[in-house]
């Protein structure tokens, strides 16, 4: 049992909610500039695509930088891509838009994710749930 009270419960889903809400995104910056420092020397320039790669990694830890991520890439045919891209890998695209079977494509990983992590929390809830009546 982790928390004895409702109230407690839910104020701890809220502060959780708003962490991963306001603030992952800024401890993800701030940990990505620990790990690769992006200077104006030589060696800050090449830590720039590792910068972003690891501050990527990190907001996708957030459901809500994954849902936001998906809804933006469903929602606009624009995007071609979620990731870093470089000028090699644009020399052969096509223009135009992405259909939504395309669109789909890109952010499977993202509903995937979200659906596994929903699905963890109502697994532990449904566990605790059933120690809670096993003891009663």
């Amino acid at each position: 049992m982790i928390c004895k009270n409702a109230a407690t419960s839910a104020m701890a889903v809220i502060a959780i909610w708003l962490f991963l809400s306001l603030f992952m995104s800024m401890l993800a910056g701030i940990i990505a500039d620990a790990m690769f420092p992006v200077t104006d020397t030589w060696e800050g320039v090449l830590n720039a695509s590792s910068n972003y790669s690891c501050q990527l990694a990190l907001n996708r830890i957030s459901p809500y930088y994954l849902y936001s991520e998906a809804a933006a890439t469903i929602m606009n045919p624009n995007i071609r891509t979620i990731n870093l891209i470089s000028m090699e890998s644009l020399s052969g695209a096509i223009t135009g838009y992405l259909p939504f079977g395309q669109s789909l494509l890109l952010v499977w990983p993202h509903l995937a994710g979200m659906t596994a992590l929903m699905t963890a929390a109502f697994a532990g809830s449904y566990v605790s749930f059933m120690r809670q009546e096993i003891r009663s």
